[in-house]
């Protein structure tokens, strides 16, 4: 038989989330409508990554005032993964939700997550080339493009590419 105290215990640390639809949640300051639903988020936090919701929230836009705004023509579910990037809950960028969350980081000159998505498509193997080059292109990501016409080696390459969909 063996006896012991434990006297420090050490464990992992749970990253917080964020329930962005819950008025209750503390720290937010203003709440954006995005198709007919509410999200409770913070000036300050958005307007410290994006240089448009800083116009939106302190400059002299109409916005500046009101208490909530409407967002049009963004997806609810890919505007609270882009939350969650920007928020301190851990998420990353993946295989399913990079293309969404570039074109939003775009939108709202996010650059924090345009770099995220630049590393993240620099690496990932379920893109083709062309794919990433049309992306680099699109979202002017340099170093994804220079990445991905260093792929392009030989006539071949080049011709193969000539013959992708995502090719003009």
């Amino acid at each position: 038989e063996a006896q012991f105290t434990l006297s420090n215990i050490t464990g992992y640390r749970i990253t917080p989330r964020f329930d962005f639809s819950d008025s209750n949640e503390p720290c937010h300051d203003v709440t954006l409508l995005i198709n007919g639903e509410k999200i409770y988020v913070n000036k300050g936090l958005l307007s410290c990554h994006s240089p448009v919701f800083k116009a939106m929230f302190y400059g002299e836009f109409i916005e500046k005032n009101m208490k909530e705004i409407e967002m049009k023509d963004i997806d609810h579910k890919e505007f609270v993964d882009l939350l969650n990037l920007i928020y301190p809950s851990g998420d990353k960028l993946t295989d399913a939700n990079s293309k969404p969350l570039l074109k939003l980081a775009d939108r709202f000159q996010i650059k924090m997550i345009l770099d995220q998505a630049e590393q993240f498509l620099f690496h990932s193997t379920k893109l083709d080339v062309s794919s990433k080059l049309e992306l680099s292109d699109q979202y002017r990501l340099v170093k994804l493009q220079d990445h991905c016409l260093d792929k392009l080696k030989t006539i071949k390459d080049i011709k193969n590419l000539k013959l992708t969909d995502g090719y003009k």
